[in-house]
């Protein structure tokens, strides 16, 4: 007779993504696409609004579209192709499943972003206006990435996959990064 723990890691180790790994990239490629429009709209509604100013201009706002295509593209090349070469299932479910998982989060991170900019432009006739410095900015980021980890890590537990544990590592040291990056701006 097996104990539960050991029955849980049998089970996890038998986490292996549905699909194949030209569709996961599909999927990711279709998240991406919709996070960059998600992303441009952002920053057109942050620039059309009056009512948050910022210290300095966030990093966002200059950010080149190929930048981001040509840094994300790279980074999920690296990605599939160590999943691909290791032959590993495992692995596969790890970091390709997490990486398409991470995105989708990304995904909610921006449509929320996007959405409370226009909340805050209807109202922003009736109250005063708000200066955020750039440490806040980068801090309430790291928050976000670190939120969305945790959320990722439990779902991962629970339902005893390594999908969400994959997105949970990539989120989290993107939290990491934007923790480190506020603790640097802030001034004391």
């Amino acid at each position: 007779m097996t104990s539960s723990i050991e029955t849980y890691f049998r089970n996890l180790l038998w986490s292996e993504m549905p699909l194949s790994n030209l569709a996961l990239l599909l999927i990711w490629i279709l998240v991406f696409t919709v996070n960059i429009l998600l992303i441009k709209g952002y920053n057109k509604a942050l620039a059309s609004q009056a009512c948050i100013t910022f210290e300095k201009e966030p990093e966002t706002l200059h950010l080149k579209t190929w930048k981001i295509v040509c840094s994300q593209g790279l980074m999920t090349g690296l990605i599939f192709a160590l999943a691909e070469l290791s032959n590993d299932a495992l692995l596969a479910s790890l970091y390709m499943g997490g990486w398409v998982m991470a995105g989708a989060v990304g995904l909610g991170l921006n449509f929320r972003a996007r959405y409370w900019i226009s909340a805050l432009q209807m109202q922003e006739d009736k109250f005063g206006k708000l200066t955020l410095s750039d440490w806040v900015v980068q801090r309430d980021l790291a928050a976000q990435f670190f939120a969305s980890a945790i959320t990722c890590l439990v779902v991962g537990i629970v339902l005893c996959h390594l999908a969400p544990m994959g997105a949970a590592l990539f989120l989290g040291a993107t939290g990491i990064g934007y923790f480190i990056k506020a603790r640097s701006r802030r001034k004391t």
